[in-house]
């Protein structure tokens, strides 16, 4: 009966997901399910006491065998706890891209017992939610900017006026993104909600050679992509690899040992 008032009160908030977070809709059946067993227990605890049964007794060897079936089911206990702090202390949210332990992905359920993770080879893992509090997380859609290092290797054969050259051509790839375009429209992303072409940011990398040997001259490239949109940051790492590539072709300075 409990059951049956708590579910007919929360029906509207349950039908109404449009308006309503998916974490807070999970946090309202949680407590959903607490308070109609509590009030089942009430329930029975009174309509026995009415009957004369020994209510104490009772409460005493149900506390025994409580205590006995948290024991059973601490695992799914730990998991009821965990997402309660995943619901705090909001570590990453549905459709966040994660990482933690060895998987990385986009988080696309947080249930009461474990949280689903779309990895990036498209298979979808259900991690318990005691471990998923347990462990630490790395929020990649949360951070401001993703961090990059890129190399450029040159023979030992090539010139200084060709290395100068080379990290002028690799400066302006990052400068101006979206001025030269050899490879069509691979410098410019789809915005999934505009349905129209974004260009990509310019950036102001640090651009030095890094090392030397007798078979290679290493210029790096260090810089931070001012987006934290996974997908754009993608477009343009597979377009500034080819843009430097082509640049440097075009004025005869080879890549490679």
């Amino acid at each position: 009966f409990s059951f049956f008032i708590m579910r007919t009160l929360t029906t509207p908030l349950r039908q109404n997901d449009t308006n309503l977070n998916i974490k807070t809709s999970s946090i309202i059946h949680l407590l959903t399910i607490i308070i109609g067993i509590f009030s089942f227990i009430a329930i029975i605890t009174y309509g026995l006491h009415n009957l004369g049964a020994p209510v104490l007794s009772l409460l005493t060897g149900l506390g025994v065998g409580g205590l006995a079936l948290a024991l059973a089911m601490r695992s799914t206990l730990g998991d009821f706890l965990g997402a309660f702090t995943i619901f705090i202390d909001k570590p990453y949210s549905i459709g966040d891209f994660i990482k933690i332990r060895n998987y990385q992905g986009t988080v696309e359920h947080i249930g009461l017992r474990s949280t689903q993770i779309r990895l990036v080879g498209g298979t979808l893992i259900s991690l318990p939610n005691q471990t998923a509090s347990g462990t630490e997380v790395e929020n990649m859609t949360q951070r401001k900017g993703r961090r990059e290092s890129l190399e450029v290797s040159l023979p030992t054969s090539s010139s200084p006026q060709q290395i100068e050259q080379a990290i002028k051509l690799i400066q302006q790839a990052f400068l101006f993104p979206n001025e030269k375009n050899h490879t069509s429209d691979t410098n410019k992303t789809i915005d999934e909600n505009q349905n129209e072409a974004t260009p990509l940011p310019a950036i102001t990398p640090f651009i030095g050679i890094s090392r030397l040997s007798d078979r290679s001259i290493i210029i790096n490239i260090d810089y931070t992509f001012p987006s934290k949109n996974f997908a754009l940051f993608n477009q343009h790492l597979f377009y500034i690899n080819q843009r430097i590539f082509n640049d440097l072709y075009e004025q005869g300075i080879k890549v490679g040992i």
